[in-house]
C-alpha cells in the first residue's frame, strides 16, 4: 500500500537481511519499485547467501547506497545502478572495476580494493570529492609488488577535498606510505594567485591530526589503542608533510592550531617548523584549562632541547592569536613576547588578540605595554588577580620521537 500511494516519489529504502529470508521472494516483491529507489541501505546479520538478490535489481536512479556486511562478505557482480555519486562499504567486496561517476567514497574495514582496481575507480571518478580509507588488510601493498608509493603521485583525483585515513595500527608501514600519498595530493593544489597568503590549519589530538592547506583536507584517525599510539601519529606526520610541495610550503604564512583537552597539540610544533618556515601568523584555538595554549607558549618560549639545537621555532612569527573556551595562562604568553622580544634570532611579536579567559587590569596593561596592537575581545578584565589554573596533568616538553 505504501508504495502504491508513492508511486511518484523516490524511496529511501533500508533491508537487514536475517536467516532463512526467502531472497527470491523479496526481490520478486522489491522489483516493481527498484528504479525509484533513491537511498539504499543493506546490511547484513550473518554471512548470507553471496547472491544477494536485492543488489541484483536495476537500480537506476540509486543515488546512495551504504553497504554494511560481515567478514568477508562480497558480491562480484556489476550493479545496476548508473547515477551512484555516494558509496559507503563496511565489512563489504564489489567488483570495485565497475564502479564509476563518484562523489564520495567510503571504505570501511574491508579487504580491497587492489592498487589496481583503486586506481581504477580514480580514474572513473574525476568528481569524487571525499574518500575514506580504512583497510582490513594491506591489499594495496600486497597486490603491487615493486611499487613502493602505495597510491598515485599524487593521488589522481582533481575534486578531492577530504580524504581520510584511518588506522588500527597493525599495518604501521602501509599506512604511512597511504599519508605519504596524501601529502602529496595535498601539495599539489594550487591555491589562487589572488590569495597574499596561504593558510595551514592543523587540529592535533591523541586519536588524530587533521591537516587543511588551499582547500584540501587530510585527516588521519588512529583507531587502535597501544603505547605507540603518540609515535606512530607523530610519524605519520613527518611523512605526511615530507611529500607537499616545497613551493606551496614556502607560502604559507599562517598556522591555526587546534588541540583537544590534553594539551598534546605543542607536540607536533617541530614537525610543522621544517615544512613552513614562513609562519607570520600564529592562531592557537584551545579548549578546557588553555592547556594547549600554555604548552605552545612554553616550546615558542626556548630552543628545542634535542629537535633542532640551536633553531627557534616559527622566526618569523610578529602576530598571535588565542582562542579559547576556558582560562588562559596570560603569564605564559607574557613570557613568550619578553623572550621573543629580547632573543635576536626570532622577530618580536608585534600583535596579540585573545578572545576567553580572565585577566587582571594590571596584567592587561603590561600586555599591552608590550605589543604594538592588543585586543582583548571577549577576555574579562578584573582588579584582582584571577585564581591559578589546575592541571590535572604535567606538560613534558621532551623530544617527542
Amino acid at each position: 500500500m505504501a508504495l502504491r500511494n508513492s508511486s511518484m516519489q523516490p524511496l529511501y529504502v533500508q533491508h537487514v537481511n536475517h536467516p532463512g529470508a526467502n531472497n527470491a521472494k523479496l526481490k520478486s516483491f522489491l522489483a516493481p519499485s527498484a528504479e525509484r529507489w533513491d537511498q539504499l541501505e543493506y546490511r547484513l546479520s550473518y554471512r548470507s547467501n553471496p547472491q544477494h538478490k536485492v543488489l541484483s535489481l536495476s537500480l537506476r536512479s540509486l543515488r546512495h547506497l551504504k553497504l554494511n556486511g560481515v567478514y568477508r562478505t562480497s558480491y562480484n557482480f556489476p550493479l545496476d545502478a548508473p547515477v551512484l555519486d555516494s558509496l559507503v562499504i563496511i565489512s563489504f567486496s564489489l567488483d570495485w572495476t565497475t564502479l564509476s561517476g563518484l562523489r564520495f567514497l567510503r571504505i570501511e574495514e574491508t579487504p580491497g580494493p587492489s592498487a589496481t582496481e583503486f586506481l581504477i575507480i580514480l580514474k572513473a571518478s574525476p568528481q569524487l570529492e571525499y574518500l575514506m580509507l580504512h583497510w582490513q588488510e594491506p591489499r594495496l601493498v600486497d597486490s603491487a609488488p615493486g611499487n613502493p608509493d602505495f597510491l598515485p603521485n599524487p593521488i589522481e583525483a582533481p575534486s578531492l577535498q577530504k580524504l581520510v585515513c584511518m588506522d588500527n595500527g597493525n599495518y604501521m608501514e602501509n599506512n604511512t606510505l597511504a599519508v605519504r600519498s596524501a601529502g602529496r595530493h595535498i601539495g599539489a593544489c594550487n591555491p589562487s594567485q589572488d590569495e597574499i597568503a596561504v593558510e595551514l590549519a592543523v587540529w592535533y589530538e591523541r586519536e588524530m591530526f587533521s591537516f587543511t592547506i588551499g582547500g584540501r583536507v587530510v585527516e588521519y584517525r588512529d583507531t587502535g589503542y597501544n603505547p605507540s599510539m603518540q609515535r606512530r601519529r607523530l610519524i605519520r606526520l613527518a611523512a605526511f608533510g615530507e611529500w607537499i610541495d616545497h613551493n606551496l610550503c614556502q607560502g604559507v604564512h599562517t598556522l591555526v592550531l587546534q588541540g583537544g583537552r590534553c594539551g598534546d597539540a605543542f607536540k607536533c610544533l617541530y614537525i610543522l617548523h621544517q615544512r613552513f618556515p614562513q609562519i607570520e601568523e600564529s592562531v592557537v584555538k584551545a579548549t578546557g584549562l588553555g592547556a594547549d595554549g600554555s604548552a605552545i607558549c612554553k616550546r615558542l618560549s626556548s630552543l628545542p632541547r634535542s629537535e633542532g639545537a640551536g633553531e627557534w621555532l616559527f622566526p618569523n612569527l610578529t602576530r598571535i592569536r588565542f582562542d579559547s573556551s576556558g582560562e588562559l595562562a596570560f603569564e605564559r604568553i607574557l613570557s613568550l613576547l619578553e623572550v621573543r622580544r629580547a632573543e635576536e634570532q626570532t622577530k618580536t611579536i608585534m600583535q596579540l588578540t585573545a578572545t576567553g579567559g580572565t585577566i587582571n587590569l594590571k596584567m592587561a596593561q603590561t600586555l599591552r605595554d608590550s605589543v604594538e596592537v592588543l585586543d582583548l575581545t571577549g577576555v574579562m578584565i578584573i582588579e584582582r588577580p584571577p585564581k591559578p589554573i589546575l592541571s590535572c596533568f604535567s606538560l613534558e616538553l621532551q623530544a617527542d620521537f
